[in-house]
């Protein structure tokens, strides 16, 4: 096909070339020219015509949007305005705030969010922000971590202090790091000590010569520890907290020796204390209205029980919840009312039910849950369930140390899963309530969910009265997708039923011996 010239329209020489026989078109004359010239210029009048509309629609387009916008920005004001958010009562806004606060014991290891909050609450509009600085309880918790963690200003805990009424501070010392800015901020905070409610410190030597000036009338919790073992070489003893007059929740753990720790015995109701045996004893004596008690005997020898004759008990009237880091602890405490026992057994433990036969009838109790942590073996656990049938929860927390083979640990979790597996020809206690495992193993290590599955399973039959179970890991693995859906149909069935592993699972297994759940 030919192809004219867009200018003059010619054909254009290939395709002249192309074909020979094409005549050659004359250029317009006379009258010819005025037609063509006449019809140029009515086009390029309207060519100009439609320009000129263009242009106007576009500024017209233009000022439209302009319109719009404005319009839009009333609408969104008008809503914000008439926004429910806007009626809704502070007090209301105050609830859902707190829901934003992260909880200490609810954190996977990571702090940083105690920088945030609630500071990123005051920068979302101006009633949240009036709201939040007027609720003294958002700036309760003051987090200052030395060792590592998100760095705090001075002008910002100052802030932070000003805003609140009593305070929880959670301040951790670090021997690695200048001891000035460490000093500046506990001192800053020490100012404000009449308000501290909780207190949860890691000392270290600089930090701990600050402790003389607090005023403690408000303090009701506390936990104590220390940084380094050199943090403690010559201290005599700490008596700051002997006279804090609402102190009822303490705990104190050191580990290279024994540094005397006063604090008011007489009133204590929970008591998590690391020390030698005698300290034990002494501060067990004077404390009528314990409830909880964390109790582990270190800095004695391995014979301590023969150095401490059991001819008078320790009589614990009011004592709920009793942790003991040696079963033997048992035959020196009477607990008439003890609900919940967790102790922990070496490999080499032989008189485990001696002391538990002992203890139960010296106390004529019957504690419903027990926890027993540390090398537990499945025939001692077989033993107990059989021997003790007022045991409705047992919870099981496996630890070998760092150099334990993953076989063995393995094979004993397996081991216990069998055992309570009901319709094995050692299925036991099939009145148990709830069944928790777990582990701290600092390592990884494979898990049978398979058999934990079937265990679950044989106590969900007629007759079985399982409502709750737990397997919590440190380092454990996963279950499978297949295993995750058998687990999903357990819940589904009204189980009770949480498999967990990390941090958070840590400090669950914690809380199975009353650790400290709030440090």
């Amino acid at each position: 096909m030919s192809s004219r010239c867009s200018e003059c329209g010619a054909l254009k020489n290939s395709d002249v070339e192309a074909d020979s026989d094409v005549p050659t078109i004359s250029p317009p004359y006379g009258a010819d020219l005025s037609i063509l010239q006449a019809v140029e210029a009515r086009t390029t009048a309207r060519l100009l015509s439609l320009d000129d509309e263009i242009c106007g629609l576009k500024q017209r387009i233009q000022h439209l949007e302009g319109r719009r916008a404005e319009v839009l920005g009333q609408q969104k004001r008008s809503s914000t305005i008439l926004s429910p958010l806007r009626r809704m009562p502070p007090e209301v806004l105050v609830e859902i705030f707190s829901w934003t606060l992260p909880l200490l014991e609810e954190m996977d290891g990571d702090v940083s969010d105690l920088q945030d909050c609630p500071w990123v609450l005051t920068q979302v509009c101006s009633r949240w922000r009036a709201i939040s600085v007027a609720t003294p309880s958002f700036w309760s918790t003051v987090f200052v971590d030395f060792n590592g963690g998100p760095g705090v200003h001075l002008d910002m805990v100052q802030t932070q202090v000003d805003r609140s009424q009593l305070l929880r501070v959670h301040f951790i010392g670090s021997e690695a790091h200048d001891s000035a800015p460490q000093i500046e901020m506990f001192q800053l905070l020490s100012k404000h000590s009449h308000r501290w409610e909780r207190l949860d410190i890691h000392l270290t030597a600089a930090v701990a010569s600050q402790l003389g000036t607090l005023n403690l009338s408000s303090l009701s919790r506390l936990w104590l520890q220390w940084d380094t073992e050199e943090s403690e070489e010559g201290l005599e003893s700490i008596d700051s907290f002997e006279s804090a007059p609402s102190l009822f929740d303490v705990g104190y753990m050191n580990e290279s020796r024994p540094v005397p720790f006063l604090f008011p015995a007489h009133q204590i109701t929970c008591y998590r204390v690391r020390a030698p045996w005698a300290t034990h004893q002494s501060a067990l004596r004077m404390a009528p209205d314990l409830i909880e008690a964390r109790i582990t005997v270190v800095f004695d020898e391995d014979d301590w029980s023969d150095l401490w004759p059991s001819d008078e008990p320790i009589l614990t009237a009011h004592l709920r919840h009793l942790y003991v880091s040696d079963v033997k602890i048992l035959d020196y405490i009477q607990a008439p009312v003890l609900a919940e026992l967790a102790f922990g057994i070496k490999e080499e433990d032989t008189r485990i039910g001696e002391v538990l036969d002992s203890f139960f009838l010296r106390s004529s109790c019957t504690p419903q849950r027990l926890c027993v942590q540390g090398q537990v073996d499945a025939n001692i656990t077989t033993a107990i369930l059989g021997k003790y049938s007022f045991i409705s929860r047992i919870a099981l927390s496996f630890f070998y140390g760092d150099l334990v083979d993953v076989t063995r640990l393995t094979d004993e979790i397996d081991a216990h899963l069998d055992m309570l597996t009901l319709g094995n020809s050692n299925g036991v206690s099939p009145h148990l309530q709830e069944i928790c495992f777990g582990s701290m193993a600092p390592f990884p290590f494979p898990v049978d969910y398979s058999r934990f599955i079937k265990m679950l399973k044989s106590r969900r039959t007629p007759g079985a009265a399982l409502v709750s179970a737990v397997f919590l890991t440190e380092y454990g693995s996963e279950p499978t997708e297949l295993e995750t859906l058998s687990l999903d149909e357990l819940k589904r069935d009204g189980l009770s039923l949480e498999v967990s592993s990390g941090m958070i699972a840590r400090k669950c297994l914690q809380c199975w011996t009353y650790g400290c759940p709030w440090n």
